[in-house]
């Protein structure tokens, strides 16, 4: 592949990347303690667990899969890559399972 098409197909990559950035959910943390955080989102607070990666500061804003269960990678305001952990629960309501999560959560 010559240097302009690779150029290219670096391009589209990045396009792609910005795209799926801007389709992140997006939520400000509301608790920090040790490798516990909870996020606020539209639909609720997102109960995540970091594993890797910077730590957040209460009130910092961040991006990405904050709706959905499983090992996810969030970004930092600017776009940049904050930390990596699992969302525990999303869309939580009730203050009992936030004190459970903040009881168990390490």
């Amino acid at each position: 592949m010559n240097r302009l098409g690779f150029l290219g197909l670096l391009s589209l990559v990045f396009a792609g990347y910005s795209g799926a950035a801007n389709a992140a959910d997006k939520g400000q943390i509301i608790y920090a303690a040790g490798n516990c955080f909870i996020i606020q989102t539209e639909k609720g607070a997102t109960l995540f667990e970091r594993s890797g990666g910077r730590s957040p500061k209460m009130n910092d804003s961040v991006a990405g899969v904050l709706n959905d269960f499983g090992y996810q990678q969030l970004h930092d305001a600017s776009g940049k890559e904050l930390m990596v952990g699992f969302v525990q629960e999303h869309g939580v309501k009730k203050d009992q399972n936030i004190e459970s999560f903040k009881k168990s959560c390490r």
